[in-house]
């Protein structure tokens, strides 16, 4: 491509397809460090089964992972509902639970408009403005509306965990001393991508 060719001219070596942890960028004894923190999946904070029919959103693009025809979706923002078309055409009976006031939230409008669109035209549940109270194995059980509310019962033979991420720092950290450290943000919605860029460019031009 056109950025290899032109990283090859300035004399940037890659390695792509290769683990970096940090006995091997230690190894390098580097100056100057930059970190893509990456994120971990958010778990829920109550009582949650966490056993083999609970996948993460990454787990559940990867086809053939979840199992069962009932899946709950828990979360309903960008990646909650992009996760849930994909299962739909898989076969999936998706239900999707999103403890905010709408779904598919963090989508540009044109975007979220005709992905909703299509979700309701295969059947696609989605119960929002709902507080998680347990995950069971088979059964999330939610509130939904003001005070107590009522209670819902979602039975499903899979769940799969799309409530966003946090930041993982633990690498910045344990680099630490070993050179100039600069975290980068990491990309978890396309609308981060021009500020991920940016902020790339910026700690570029300080080294």
């Amino acid at each position: 491509t056109v950025q290899r060719s032109r990283l090859k001219e300035l004399g940037v070596k890659l390695e792509l397809g290769a683990e970096s942890d940090v006995a091997s960028i230690k190894a390098l004894r580097p100056d100057v460090i930059l970190v893509t923190q990456g994120t971990t999946p958010k778990k829920p904070s109550v009582p949650a089964f966490l056993g083999p029919n609970v996948f993460s959103a990454d787990e559940a693009l990867k086809d053939g992972r979840v199992t069962g025809e009932r899946v709950v979706v828990l979360g309903g923002g960008n990646i909650g509902v992009e996760v849930a078309d994909f299962l739909s055409r898989l076969g999936k009976k998706v239900t999707v639970a999103e403890p905010g006031p709408r779904a598919g939230s963090g989508l540009e409008w044109h975007a979220r408009k005709l992905l909703l669109a299509r979700l309701a035209q295969r059947g696609i549940r989605i119960v929002t403005d709902v507080i998680f109270d347990r995950l069971e194995e088979t059964r999330l059980t939610c509130r939904q509306g003001a005070g107590e509310g009522s209670t819902i019962y979602l039975d499903a033979d899979s769940f799969v965990l799309a409530l966003g991420s946090e930041t993982n720092e633990e690498t910045a950290q344990r680099l630490k001393g070993e050179g100039k450290v600069i975290s980068l943000p990491y990309c978890e919605r396309p609308a981060d991508a021009f500020r991920a860029a940016q902020e790339g460019a910026r700690a570029a031009r300080r080294i």
